[in-house]
C-alpha cells in the first residue's frame, strides 16, 4: 500500500492506521528507493507493507508509475492511496480518517464498492462524491424537541421519518437510480461509486437515508458507510467542549 498526498492531508495518521491493521510501516520513503526497499522486505518475510511516500524531496512522485509496474512484476499487489486536503483540514478528525482507512483495507479492490456518505450542506459538499442527492426538502426532525439531539439512526427518528410519504418517495427514487446504474459503473471498471446524501446539518435526514440504503444494497454489493458530521460511533459531533447548534 503506497500512501501519497499533500502536506497536512493526514498521511501519518493513515500510516499509523495501516500499522494498527497489521501492515509493516515505512515512513517518508523516496520513490527511487521503492523497488530496493521491496527487495529487502521480501527477504525479511514481510507480506503486508504500507509505505508513506516522500513527495517533498528529490524527484517527488516522478517515476512512481514505473516503480509500481516494477513492483507488480516482482509479484507484489500494489495499491495507491492518495490523500487530498483543503487549506483548513481541521474538519476531518483523525479518528474519522483512521476509521476510513480501516474500511479501505477491508474491501476487495477487484469488486466495485458502493460508498454511501451523509453530510450537512452547511459544512460543504463532499469533494469526492460522484453523485449528490439533496434531502433538505423533507420535514426536519431537528424542529421536534424530543428528536433534535438524536441522529437519523435512532429508532425514534426512524419512526418519525417513515411516517412521511415524501421520505418514502425520495428513498425509492434514490434507491432505484442507484440500483439501475450501479451495474454500469461496475462495467466501467470503477473501484468505487461514492453517493453523498445531504441535509442541512447532516444529523437526521441524510443519516436515515444512508443507513436505509446501506441495508438495502449490502446483501449484493460491498458497501461502506460514512457519516461525515457524526462522531465515530454514530453520535452527533461535538467539535469541542461546546457543540455547535446543527439542524439535521
Amino acid at each position: 500500500m503506497l500512501i501519497g498526498g499533500v502536506s497536512g492531508s493526514g498521511k501519518s495518521v493513515a500510516l499509523a492506521a495501516f500499522e494498527d491493521a497489521g501492515y509493516y510501516a515505512v515512513n517518508n520513503l523516496p520513490v527511487p528507493l521503492l523497488v530496493d526497499t521491496a527487495s529487502y522486505l521480501e527477504g525479511s518475510g514481510q507480506e503486508r507493507v504500507a509505505i508513506a511516500l516522500d513527495v517533498k524531496s528529490g524527484p517527488g512522485l516522478h517515476g512512481l508509475a514505473e516503480a509500481m509496474a516494477a513492483l507488480e512484476q516482482r509479484g507484489w499487489k500494489v495499491r495507491l492511496l492518495y490523500l487530498d486536503a483543503t487549506v483548513d483540514t481541521s474538519e476531518l478528525p483523525a479518528a474519522h480518517l483512521r476509521g476510513w482507512i480501516k474500511d479501505f483495507v477491508s474491501v476487495d479492490p477487484s469488486q466495485i464498492t458502493l460508498q454511501l456518505e451523509s453530510f450537512g450542506f452547511k459544512h460543504g459538499v463532499p469533494l469526492d462524491a460522484d453523485l449528490v442527492f439533496d434531502a433538505r426538502c423533507l420535514p426536519n426532525p431537528h424542529y421536534e424537541p424530543a428528536l433534535s439531539p438524536l441522529t437519523g439512526s435512532h429508532p425514534d427518528v426512524v419512526a418519525f421519518l417513515e411516517k412521511i410519504p415524501e421520505v418514502e418517495r425520495m428513498y425509492g427514487d434514490i434507491y432505484h437510480f442507484i440500483a439501475s446504474w450501479l451495474p454500469d459503473y461496475a462495467r466501467d471498471n470503477r473501484n468505487y461509486l461514492t453517493v453523498a446524501i445531504g441535509c442541512t446539518g447532516g444529523q437526521h435526514r441524510s443519516v436515515y437515508m444512508v443507513e436505509r440504503l446501506a441495508q438495502a444494497f449490502s446483501p449484493r454489493y460491498q458497501v461502506l458507510v460514512r457519516h461525515r458530521e457524526l462522531a465515530p460511533g454514530g453520535d452527533a459531533s461535538t467539535d469541542g467542549a461546546s457543540p455547535p447548534a446543527r439542524s439535521g
